[in-house]
């Protein structure tokens, strides 16, 4: 029976380059301070590439600290825009080398014990947030752990890096097309009023009335928040009230048309 075969070491490349297992492993690495004659530097590539030789990311995050992971927290994994942002989130974690841990946040789950647990325990180089259920506890966790961290789909106050689309102009431009098939009536299933999310797609909604020529009227905004139950409460409670009924509805986010 054949033996297993060892996997290539860098003290292998380093005997067939000729040259120090420091030099390889500083090659290897992409050490941009690293001195070397571009001669030397190809052939340590090409013993590299000849024995099939493959660093290790855990010798090598142990030696830079870091653990080359990201992680990111969710508040649904059902939703097909949140699933949309894990999927590109993996995918450009996998283009630079990264590994990607995906955290669950519902909403009896405290914020800041997540945010610690993927900085203290699980150790990743940084986060990326798709939820803030709380800015005013949620932001200050996050600055208290002094980590790398960038928001998506929300901005918040004191904070410079995150990733939004036009919330307001996309809201402003779905009234205008229910305005343009002839509603006169639109009412709004509206996300928690302190959210930044929900305060945009109100003043599209907003907007999108008054460029249509409609008069806003507060009693055809219904707040739902972001899930499907959600959306079926506020449906509910617009149609049982006494304002005369809506022919169209603007929701604040998919699940909340579902539910409607």
């Amino acid at each position: 029976m054949n033996k297993k075969q060892r996997s290539t070491t860098i003290s292998d490349v380093a005997s067939h380059a000729g040259v120090s297992s420091a030099a390889v492993s500083r090659v290897m690495s992409g050490d941009k301070d690293f001195v070397v004659r571009d001669e030397t530097r190809q052939r340590i590539i090409d013993a590299a590439n000849a024995l099939d030789y493959q660093p290790s990311q855990m010798a090598r995050g142990l030696r830079i600290s870091r653990t080359f992971s990201l992680g990111i927290v969710t508040p649904e994994l059902d939703n097909p825009v949140h699933a949309r942002i894990i999927y590109g989130a993996e995918r450009a974690a996998a283009d630079h080398g990264y590994s990607l841990l995906i955290a669950h946040r519902s909403v009896d789950m405290d914020e800041a014990s997540i945010y610690e647990r993927l900085v203290r325990h699980n150790r990743v180089d940084g986060l990326i947030v798709a939820t803030l259920q709380n800015e005013k506890t949620g932001v200050p966790a996050l600055i208290k752990l002094n980590h790398p961290f960038v928001l998506v789909n929300r901005k918040a106050a004191g904070v410079q890096h995150y990733v939004v689309i036009d919330d307001e102009g996309g809201s402003e431009k779905a009234v205008q097309h229910l305005a343009a098939l002839g509603h006169r009536r639109i009412a709004h299933l509206a996300g928690e009023s302190h959210r930044y999310n929900a305060k945009c797609r109100l003043r599209g909604y907003k907007a999108g009335l008054k460029a249509a020529g409609l008069d806003f009227e507060p009693d055809l905004v219904v707040e739902s928040g972001y899930t499907q139950t959600g959306g079926a409460r506020a449906m509910r409670k617009l149609l049982e009230s006494d304002v005369e009924r809506p022919t169209a509805i603007f929701a604040a986010t998919l699940l909340a048309a579902a539910g409607a």
